[in-house]
């Protein structure tokens, strides 16, 4: 805060000095989140996100309101965001970085040897494997909040699950094969 003499000048060059006049600089909002432990892996519950001050927006794929669901997010390192605005519409943000591991002893399955189509898809999708993968292979459907919301054994090359009654939105799928995994999202519209 300060006072100061402003000197405004027209489009025609005339000039002349204001009367002092007091301007408020208000500082940023001093905006934290709290530390995650990561890793985090993709079958761990959801993790609580708070940040201060309290009314700001999280910015980063798998938060569902105030919480980040690893199995949402998938596998791979994300950037959380904590943006928040004060009254006077001075802002800031918070961050940090957290890596979601798939789970330890499952390993992660050749993404070449199975394949989602369509993708976005409106009625159904289908998933070939390769023959070889077939044996004991699960299909699981997730919505945005993690819920498994289908699931059905794979019998042959090809396999196709009906999504024609869900909300569009984005979706994770993903196969199991014995202790190994493959996940992939879709996205489900009109």
């Amino acid at each position: 805060m300060g006072s100061y003499s402003i000197q405004l000048t027209s489009g025609a060059g005339c000039s002349g000095n204001s009367s002092i006049t007091t301007i408020v600089v208000n500082p940023l909002p001093n905006v934290t989140l709290n530390l995650i432990q990561s890793p985090l892996f993709i079958n761990n519950s959801t993790v609580a996100l708070i940040g201060n001050p309290v009314g700001g927006v999280y910015n980063v794929t798998g938060v569902i309101g105030t919480s980040f669901n690893p199995a949402v997010a998938g596998a791979g390192t994300f950037t959380i965001n904590y943006n928040y605005t004060d009254a006077n519409t001075c802002s800031a943000t918070a961050s940090q970085s957290v890596n979601v591991s798939l789970c330890t002893g499952i390993l992660e399955l050749n993404s070449e040897s199975i394949s989602i189509y369509p993708n976005p898809a409106s009625n159904m999708i289908n998933v070939k494997m390769n023959t070889t993968l077939i044996n004991n292979a699960t299909l699981e459907l997730y919505d945005a909040t993690g819920k498994l919301i289908a699931q059905q054994k794979v019998v042959n090359e090809y396999s196709a699950l009906n999504i024609s009654g869900l909300a569009n939105g984005i979706y994770t799928v993903r196969i199991i094969i014995d202790n190994e995994q493959i996940i992939k999202r879709i996205v489900k519209q009109q």
